[in-house]
């Protein structure tokens, strides 16, 4: 018997060009089509399959009680980014310094 833990799987949850990434990457996904229900349906009855869920800043902002829920459960990374056609207009240094920053707990300066 192995005493390793049992591996779950990630989750993304966000616009269409976010769910291709995740497609590609071979990863779960919902595509927030500005209803938060069946999101939060889905949530409920399949949160213990996953280990990580990705999940854009829109989606968490238009449905706080989905970042709630993701947030009450411990053994659970939520990892909260922006959709890529926001990411074409920001700078990519700044935005993942802050981002690891917000994880880790510790200043980093990439070059």
């Amino acid at each position: 018997m192995s005493h390793f833990p049992k591996e779950k799987k990630i989750l993304v949850i966000g616009d269409p060009y976010l769910c291709l990434i995740a497609v590609a990457a071979g990863t779960d996904y919902l595509e927030y089509k500005d209803t938060c229900k069946e999101i939060d349906e889905y949530l409920r009855k399949n949160i213990s399959k996953y280990g990580a869920v990705i999940i854009t800043h829109s989606v968490s902002e238009n449905c706080p009680d989905i970042l709630n829920l993701l947030k009450k459960q411990e053994d659970l990374l939520v990892v909260t980014v922006a959709p890529p056609r926001e990411l074409e207009k920001i700078d990519p240094k700044k935005y993942y310094e802050k981002l690891v920053t917000e994880y880790i707990g510790l200043k980093i300066s990439l070059k």
